[in-house]
């Protein structure tokens, strides 16, 4: 059982959950190297391991630089991995429409890492790039994306970072198709249900199962300490080329804003 986290906790507990993990399976971390995530885009230290949102600006700059541990924590998070499989094995038939909501608070990201998270989950999950973008913002807190992938499928997404702080991230994607739709959350639900609800003097206490292994992290941390793992345990997975990718939408994103038209996107 772990206690959902509504902000994310310090780096170095993020941390020390990866040393757990690499400890458990005898795989060794390279000297130097440590888990961590921040506020705002900047370049990346030495021997740091940092989600892709942490290494593109609000204008779409990549600043990985040579980094091959640029991590994508959305391709560890099982309701995702699921999502996609029900698209990439036909169950979902001809996927014509795509539809995302994220809502969050601005002390836990910007909302131009926010748009790099659902444009990056987009393109994994439905397994085509975007090709072109329009989109809208007001005030640094709401997003409103409209584009094209290069199948043609339609995607739209809205980002709000107007929630209260220290509330949870809730967000909902859907792949539509032309015959089924295919969920990460409960029909027509947002709030996602946790599994044990204790009443007592502190008030209401929810307890949420995300994973067997680390504890005391919320679902999406736990995908990052995942995503780390497997980075350090498959390094020639590391997939620096999609990084690259996603911040060229993130530039088409912030161009379309400025410039209120539709933007395609650079190959």
């Amino acid at each position: 059982m772990s206690a959902p986290t509504p902000v994310s906790p310090r780096c170095d507990s993020l941390h020390e959950q990866l040393v757990r993990l690499a400890t458990k399976y005898a795989v060794k971390l390279p000297g130097g190297l440590r888990l961590a995530q921040r506020p705002d885009a900047s370049k990346p230290e030495a021997g740091e391991l940092l989600p892709g949102w942490c290494l593109c600006d609000e204008e779409g700059r990549d600043l990985s630089g040579k980094n091959a541990n640029t991590l994508m924590p959305w391709r560890s998070e099982r309701r995702f991995i699921e999502l996609r499989n029900l698209v990439t094995t036909g169950t979902v038939e001809t996927v014509c429409l795509w539809r995302s909501r994220c809502l969050s608070s601005p002390e836990r990201w910007t909302l131009s890492q926010a748009i790099y998270r659902e444009i990056g989950l987009c393109q994994w999950v439905l397994g085509e790039p975007f090709v072109s973008v329009y989109a809208a913002t007001h005030t640094d807190v709401v997003a409103n994306i409209v584009g094209r992938l290069a199948s043609g499928i339609a995607c739209g997404i809205e980002i709000s970072l107007a929630l209260p702080a220290g509330s949870p991230l809730m967000d909902r994607h859907e792949a539509i198709s032309r015959r089924g739709v295919a969920s990460d959350q409960v029909v027509d639900s947002i709030v996602r249900p946790s599994s044990v609800y204790v009443m007592a003097g502190k008030g209401v206490q929810a307890y949420l199962d995300t994973d067997s292994e680390l504890f005391g992290l919320a679902e999406d941390q736990a995908a990052l300490v995942r995503e780390a793992f497997a980075s350090i345990r498959q390094p020639e997975k590391a997939d620096l080329a999609a990084h690259q990718q996603i911040c060229r939408v993130v530039a088409a994103v912030s161009r379309s804003v400025k410039s209120n038209k539709r933007i395609d996107v650079v190959p």
